[in-house]
Parts: C-alpha cells; sequence; structure tokens
C-alpha cells in the first residue's frame, strides 16, 4: 500500500497542529509506504530529521499566499492567544492555494493510481 499523506503543518519543534501533524505522518510512515506533503516552511526540519526530499517528502511554497493571509490574522485576531476562529477563517486561502499546488504537482501521479490511499492529516 502506498499512501500520500497530506500534513501542511508538521513540524516536531513546536507544539499544537504541527506537532499532531508530523506525529501522525512519522506513526504511519512506520507502517506503510507513504510520501509526506507540507509546506515549505517545514523543509529545513524534514531535512534536519533525515528525510529526503523528493522520495520522502515533498514541500510545496505556497508562501505567496499564506504569509500575507497569516499577517492579516495575526493584526485581526487582537494579540496571541485571541481570535482562533478569525485566524483560521483568514488562513483559509493560503491553504486553498496550497491544496491547488499540491495538485498540480502531483496530478500525474494521482491520476496514474499511484497512491492508494489519500490521508489529509491537517
Amino acid at each position: 500500500m502506498k499512501v500520500l499523506l497530506i500534513a501542511e503543518l508538521a513540524n516536531p519543534e513546536t507544539v499544537s497542529v504541527p506537532l499532531e501533524g508530523w506525529s501522525h505522518a512519522m506513526a504511519i510512515r512506520r507502517r506503510v509506504d507513504s510520501l509526506i506533503i507540507t509546506q515549505v516552511r517545514h523543509r529545513d526540519v524534514f531535512l534536519r530529521h533525515g528525510l529526503k526530499e523528493p522520495q520522502d517528502f515533498i514541500a510545496i511554497d505556497s508562501e505567496r499566499i499564506a504569509r500575507p493571509a497569516s499577517r492579516i490574522g495575526t493584526m485581526l485576531r487582537g494579540g496571541s492567544g485571541k481570535g482562533w476562529t478569525t485566524a483560521m477563517a483568514v488562513k483559509l486561502p493560503g491553504y486553498l492555494y496550497f491544496e491547488r499546488l499540491l495538485w498540480r504537482t502531483l496530478r500525474d501521479r494521482l491520476r496514474s493510481g499511484e497512491f492508494d490511499l489519500v490521508h489529509r492529516l491537517t
């Protein structure tokens, strides 16, 4: 079985969703052949932990949309630890752009049936 793991947020050096994304991806990776798709801001962490690109993971660069959306979300939420719903709503366009780039990158591999399962972790 070959599994495509979508973990836009995956980083063992942080907490919350990125740590969960990393932990789940690594647990699944130990059991089945898999490819992890993550956001480019996590590339260095993946490399430091011994993963190889593009064999083990692919980093998608959606920062063109994600970075400004994150800044706007931080501004609108009224400070750290507040306004989580607002922050997440503003980040949605960045995630949709990430998925669009993911599709562009892997379209042929997905259409060919290379992956038996596509699992969105984060």
